[in-house]
């Protein structure tokens, strides 16, 4: 998995670093085949005062995007890794449902083989 973070308008700090990659950390897990995150920290270029976090995480054949604002940039990157866990529940539903559905195929093909 390849991790970028940059900034826009704003210094990148090893603490702000830090931070934001052990919060991405624990939310990546949940997705499967992660081959490419890009995180952008910013400034509002209206509003000085707005600090801005998105990440796109790049998957196998998919990609899932995220953005947060607020005024104080800790508080958006949390709400940030937020908005993405939610995102990572649909994606492992779906990965889950389609396992169970190929296995009930493979079982009813099986079957059906077993009558002739």
């Amino acid at each position: 998995m390849h991790l970028k973070i940059s900034g826009r308008d704003l210094e990148l700090t090893s603490g702000l670093r830090k931070y934001t990659v052990a919060k991405l950390e624990r939310v990546l897990r949940r997705f499967d085949n992660v081959t490419e995150v890009k995180v952008l920290l910013s400034v509002d270029d209206y509003r000085q005062t707005i600090q801005c976090a998105e990440v796109y995480v790049q998957m196998n054949g998919r990609g899932v995007f995220a953005e947060s604002s607020n005024e104080d940039l800790y508080v958006a990157i949390d709400s940030l890794a937020e908005k993405l866990e939610r995102q990572a529940v649909p994606h492992d539903t779906r990965a889950q449902a389609s396992h169970r559905d190929a296995v009930t195929f493979r079982s009813m093909s099986m079957a059906l083989l077993a009558k002739f």
